[in-house]
């Protein structure tokens, strides 16, 4: 097998003699000589030749292998790297030697590389030529100006790893380079054959368990992935993963101590719980999911990303619980982790179990007060809290505690704008939450700037125009309000009942909102 190692590669371009080298045959000897002008047509036929008389054993054995070689040198001078891998091994088979040391040409054209440099060398400096250009072409996509550009240079991208693979199947980077390529693309499919490839010659690697278990669940085979994200979690030495039978299960682990039955919607999800901290759940006889005891040696695999698509494939298979469950082991190894918090607490505000989600995002927020995510998400769980209780009460009920909610989702909503100001779900969040709360003027800058095609009234009257240039239009406002915000202390909303005009008439039927930032208009909203 060959290797390839990556690298600076030195390479000593060695000054050949005047004369053409003696020996190899006609065939070989015309090879050569059309070799030094170029004409690689002429020499790969005259090459073929001589293999063919040597399988027909009309012409020399011992010559066999030169040909092989200078085909497998001549496909290296044009780029046809499959070629050239299936000649330089087939010289390399007839004659080891072929691999330290190639065959002489005398004033040999090659640039790059010469024939008598052998085949290591050889391969060598094309895996080296082909790696690098699949990382140029990989780094101009993620660079390029349009998608266009993205997708071309990808697919780019994506051949060169493919050809690097090709000259050193062994090389892993070149293998998972190709796949990343492919995933950018979001061609899943075809990036599970160099995945496995990689895997082929790396088979412990975690970074490529996860890729593939990740290709395997965006392109729908959950079948395929939960048992590689299981694996991942828990141990490569777990014995039952999703997708076994129950009757499978039931030879591997025994009969379980005891079963628990819980209703989802008119199925039956069923808990098999064993003496060692093992639980299956099984619903209409396939197992959905599993529960070990994590082994300290074995959780250099459990990533964010690993228990985050594990929870999540959990929840597809509508088990919360072992969902749950996921986060909370890793919370008891690595209780400080951010992504472990704010994904927890996500996937419990997702299940409306608002105070418990509430105590997660909060201890995120302590790790990591700073992050967009977090802040919209707190504010969110408030939220869904508070709606939750109002829903609760009876309709005629005058208990207005719910709003202490929306009060303390406020201020998140509001970080989390000052963080993403383009965030358009965040803006109309803050206005439902405003108008709640009875804030009419922070409600509706809210929903102004949460949808910024409103920029324009008319030719005249846009969104960056002075508030001066505004007044000349339509004159001074009816009534200024202050949104009562530390946030948006500098913003005033400019309410115009009647525009000013001939006889006093209204031009335009509602009452609009214009919103101006020191002296300047930033939102406008017609009032219907």
């Amino acid at each position: 097998m060959r290797k390839i190692t990556t690298g600076v590669i030195l390479i000593c371009l060695l000054v050949g003699s005047s004369f053409l080298f003696a020996g190899g045959g006609p065939n070989v000897n015309g090879a050569k000589l059309y070799i030094r002008q170029n004409d690689f047509e002429k020499a790969i036929g005259v090459l073929q030749k001589e293999i063919e008389n040597v399988s027909t054993k009309k012409g020399s054995g011992s010559l066999n292998e030169d040909a092989w070689y200078l085909l497998g040198y001549i496909y290296a001078r044009q780029e046809e790297y499959a070629k050239m891998t299936e000649a330089f091994d087939k010289a390399v088979e007839l004659k080891p030697k072929l691999k330290e040391k190639g065959v002489k040409i005398s004033k040999d054209s090659g640039t790059e590389f010469h024939s008598q440099f052998g085949t290591e060398m050889i391969f060598k400096i094309v895996w080296g030529k082909v790696f690098n250009e699949g990382v140029k072409y990989f780094n101009d996509a993620l660079n390029a100006p349009d998608d266009s550009l993205t997708q071309s240079n990808f697919e780019l991208a994506a051949e060169a790893f493919k050809a690097a693979g090709t000259i050193a199947p062994d090389s892993v980077l070149a293998w998972q380079n190709m796949a990343s390529a492919y995933m950018s693309m979001k061609k899943y499919e075809e990036s599970i054959e160099p995945l496995q490839m990689a895997l082929k010659h790396n088979p412990k690697d975690c970074n490529l368990k996860t890729m593939l278990a990740q290709v395997y669940s965006s392109s729908g085979q959950d079948s395929l992935a939960m048992p590689i994200f299981e694996q991942l979690w828990y141990g490569t030495g777990i014995t039952v993963t999703s997708g076994m039978t129950a009757s499978k299960v039931a030879l591997i682990l025994g009969e379980p101590k005891e079963k628990n039955i819980t209703e989802v919607g008119e199925r039956k999800n069923e808990q098999w719980v064993y003496d060692n901290s093992t639980y299956v759940y099984v619903m209409d006889g396939i197992v959905t999911a599993v529960q070990y005891t994590i082994k300290e040696s074995e959780q250099d695999c459990r990533t964010e990303d690993v228990a985050d698509y594990l929870a999540r494939g959990y929840i597809k298979a509508d088990n919360m619980e072992a969902a749950k469950n996921v986060y909370k082991q890793a919370l008891e190894v690595n209780p400080d982790n951010f992504n472990f918090r704010y994904n927890y607490g996500t996937i419990l505000l997702e299940n409306q179990e608002h105070d418990e989600a509430i105590v997660q995002l909060l201890k995120a927020a302590e790790i990591d007060p700073e992050k967009n995510d977090i802040n919209y998400n707190l504010g969110a769980a408030y939220l869904n809290r508070g709606v939750s209780k109002r829903e609760d009460l009876p309709e005629d009920s005058q208990d207005k505690t719910y709003k202490e909610d929306f009060k303390l989702a406020l201020p998140y909503l509001e970080k989390a704008i000052r963080m993403n100001p383009d965030d358009s779900n965040t803006w109309f969040t803050l206005g439902r939450i405003a108008g709640q709360l009875n804030k009419i003027p922070l409600s509706g800058y809210a929903f102004a700037k949460g949808e910024p095609t409103k920029s324009v009234l008319d030719s005249k009257v846009v969104v960056g125009m002075q508030g001066s240039a505004l007044k000349m239009i339509l004159g001074e406002p009816n009534q200024i309000n202050s949104l009562e915000s530390e946030q948006f202390e500098t913003v005033m909303e400019w309410v115009y009942k009647t525009r000013r005009g001939t006889k006093g008439k209204v031009a335009i039927p509602e009452p609009i909102s214009v919103y101006v930032m020191g002296e300047r208009v930033d939102a406008l909203l017609i009032i219907k």
